[in-house]
C-alpha cells in the first residue's frame, strides 16, 4: 500500500496534466488565426513542450513506483517456486519424497502462482482505474449544490 500511494500521486498528476493538454491543445485549435496573426506559433508550441516534458517525467516516476508495487511480489513469488524446486529435488533425489508426491505438491504450487500473478494483475488494472473514481469524487466534493 505504500507504494500505492507513490503511484497513484503520479497517476493522478498525469491525469491532470493531460486535461492541461486538451485544454491547451483546444485553445490553440479555436485561436489558429489569432496565434497566426500575433506570430505566437513558437510560444504555444513551448507551453505544449513543457507540459509534454513534465508529463513525461511524471510518467518516469509513476514507473519506478509501479514496478516496485507490481513487480516486487512477482519476485518474491519467482524466489519461492525456486526454492521450492531445489527443496522438492533435494527430497526426491535423497529418498525422501517420490517424484508423484513432488509433482503433486508442485500441481498445487502452479495453482497458488496463477491465482497470485492473476490477482497482482486484477490489482493493477484496479488502481490504474481508480484515478478516474477519484476524480469523480473530487469534481462532486468541490461543486456547490444547486440551488
Amino acid at each position: 500500500m505504500y507504494f500505492n500511494k507513490h503511484t497513484s500521486f503520479y497517476r493522478r498528476q498525469r491525469k491532470e496534466n493531460n486535461v492541461k493538454v486538451t485544454g491547451l491543445l483546444a485553445k490553440v485549435i479555436m485561436s489558429k488565426f489569432e496565434i497566426l496573426q500575433n506570430n505566437s506559433v513558437e510560444k504555444e508550441v513551448e507551453k505544449m513542450d513543457t507540459i509534454f516534458d513534465y508529463s513525461w517525467d511524471l510518467a518516469r516516476r509513476q514507473t519506478f513506483w509501479a514496478s516496485l508495487l507490481f513487480q516486487t511480489p512477482k519476485f518474491l513469488l519467482s524466489c519461492i517456486i525456486v526454492g521450492a524446486y531445489y527443496y522438492l529435488g533435494m527430497r526426491v533425489f535423497g529418498g525422501t519424497y517420490t517424484l508423484s508426491g513432488m509433482v503433486g505438491l508442485l500441481t498445487v504450487l502452479a495453482l497458488f502462482e496463477v491465482t497470485l500473478r492473476d490477482s497482482i494483475e486484477y490489482y493493477e488494472q484496479f488502481t490504474k482505474s481508480f484515478v478516474h473514481i477519484e476524480k469523480l469524487w473530487d469534481f462532486m466534493d468541490t461543486t456547490p449544490q444547486i440551488q
